[in-house]
């Protein structure tokens, strides 16, 4: 009998479930407004937004695209 293995390679489970817990964390609202990401990247002084493109959550959804990619 054929034993059917679901995970095939640990290491990309363990990837996705960093980079999801990675967008998730920088989701996250922190204090009280803004995002997490948003806080720290004014706090390295990184511009959160130019224009109307906003570099933090572009990141994040990279971050869910490369994660849904490891599940696969």
């Amino acid at each position: 009998m054929d034993v059917v293995k679901l995970v095939k390679d640990k290491r990309f489970i363990n990837m996705a479930l960093i980079l999801l817990f990675t967008s998730m964390a920088l989701n996250f609202p922190f204090p009280h407004e803004y995002p997490y990401g948003e806080t720290v990247a004014t706090a390295l002084h990184i511009p959160v937004q130019t224009e109307g493109i906003q570099y933090v959550g572009i990141a994040i959804i990279l971050f869910l695209f490369v994660d849904l990619y490891f599940l696969v």
